[in-house]
């Protein structure tokens, strides 16, 4: 009985060694946390976070623009990619595309020649100065 209880204990050790040996080798081969692409659109969007927290904008619509949104272009494979990211990293704020219907605005120039301005019912609030840009909606006109 008690060879039976070392041998019981003896395939628990080697097996948990084994778990965590494999676990070990499999983790190592992920790539770095800052090479995921989710993380690199959080880490773009970090900033403008901060700025909408600081003017209070905790909830509601937000818009995600491209330069082909604003031209009535259609989104490429790139646009719809980072959209879904963004859209991911900004939960509980919803983003909406094809609109400017919103507050504020994210427009999304990466790739592209950011513009100074979105409108005259629009105001720069912050440039990222990754391609992202936060605009906001003028209140009185």
């Amino acid at each position: 009985m008690r060879a039976l209880r070392f041998i019981a204990g003896a395939v628990l050790v080697a097996g948990a060694y084994w778990n965590i040996s494999g676990f070990n080798k499999n983790s190592a081969n992920l790539w770095p946390r800052d090479a995921d692409p989710v993380v690199v659109q959080e880490n773009r969007l970090v900033e403008i976070r901060e700025r909408l927290l600081e003017a209070g904008f905790r909830r509601g619509a937000i818009a995600f623009v491209t330069p082909r949104d604003l031209h009535g272009e259609a989104s490429t494979a790139e646009d719809d990619l980072n959209w879904t990211m963004a859209y991911y990293v900004m939960i509980p704020l919803r983003l909406e595309r094809h609109t400017l219907d919103t507050p504020y605005v994210i427009a999304d120039f990466s790739g592209a020649e950011p513009i100074a301005e979105l409108g005259e019912n629009f105001t720069k609030l912050y440039d990222a100065n990754n391609g992202l840009i936060l605009f906001k909606r003028r209140t009185g006109r």
